[in-house]
């Protein structure tokens, strides 16, 4: 006899709940426009990545190497024979 009653007492509070409205204060709101600047400009080298390449010379008709960053302009190590 008493789950009867907190069963029905169960499903009234679930009706009761569903139907009443509760006011909702919301704001609309507008997102900002987006600018884009007109000097991006995409690569397809990695961003992250060092580009190293290998710079050659000849002196005395010996060729030799040597590395170089270019992104941050910078040598990498000596001149070796190549």
């Amino acid at each position: 006899m008493k789950i009867k009653q907190i069963f029905y007492s169960m499903i009234l509070v679930l009706l009761i709940s569903s139907i009443v409205q509760l006011p909702v204060l919301a704001i609309s709101y507008t997102p900002p426009k987006a600018t884009f600047s007109k000097n991006i400009v995409c690569s397809t080298e990695a961003t992250y990545a060092n580009k190293i390449v290998w710079k050659y010379k000849t002196i005395n008709g010996v060729l030799y190497k040597r590395q170089y960053n270019r992104t941050t302009n910078q040598w990498i190590g000596d001149w070796v024979k190549a």
